[in-house]
């Protein structure tokens, strides 16, 4: 069978609209954070880097209810790309599936790039990115392995599972500095944490 090609608009749009809203939601993270956590984002302004990569973090932890989200949209909508034998068949609820999460790794990235040397992880995540970038691409390009491609999307629903524990690591770090015996009175409420 020749290979199913994605909307070429559809697939734009889809992009744009992904981009633009991870960009809004890192935006929106950057207001709210300090608002919700003065204390914890106070302490992570002091080290280069960190207020993105907390923002960056939220953004994943939507990606990954985003993602998930999608690729479960398409496999509803049609049963057969979880059952087809064939390794061309798609829809273009597949595509732009597959073509949000490109955008997500493009975003992901373009944020990694910003604060090269200042996150953990720096050439273990590029590795990560390149190669996702590399196989979604051939989904999308050649049209074959989209069912699989949304099954990685599926596993995206991790991501706020493994962002939490950098949540809660960071917020408890903030915690442990005001309830430490040279503290002077610390205020266990959670709007100072």
């Amino acid at each position: 069978m020749p290979p199913a090609s994605c909307p070429t608009a559809d697939a734009y749009t889809a992009a744009a609209w992904a981009l633009a809203g991870y960009t809004a939601l890192f935006l929106l993270s950057r207001v709210v954070s300090p608002l919700l956590f003065p204390n914890t984002y106070r302490r992570l302004r002091a080290e280069p880097g960190q207020c993105a990569y907390w923002d960056a973090s939220v953004c994943s932890s939507v990606n990954g209810f985003v993602n998930a989200a999608l690729a479960l949209q398409a496999f509803r909508h049609d049963p057969s790309l979880f059952t087809s034998g064939d390794g061309y068949h798609s829809t273009p609820l597949a595509c732009r599936a597959n073509v949000v999460f490109v955008a997500w790794v493009c975003f992901e990235s373009v944020m990694q790039a910003w604060n090269w040397g200042l996150w953990d992880g720096k050439w273990g995540m590029l590795v990560h990115h390149s190669f996702a970038l590399a196989a979604w691409l051939l989904y999308l390009t050649g049209g074959y392995g989209q069912a699989l491609g949304l099954i990685g999307l599926i596993s995206e629903a991790t991501n706020p599972a493994m962002n939490m524990r950098y949540f809660l690591s960071t917020v408890s770090r903030t915690l442990r500095a005001r309830l430490s015996p040279t503290s002077r009175a610390p205020k266990l409420s959670p709007l100072f944490l």
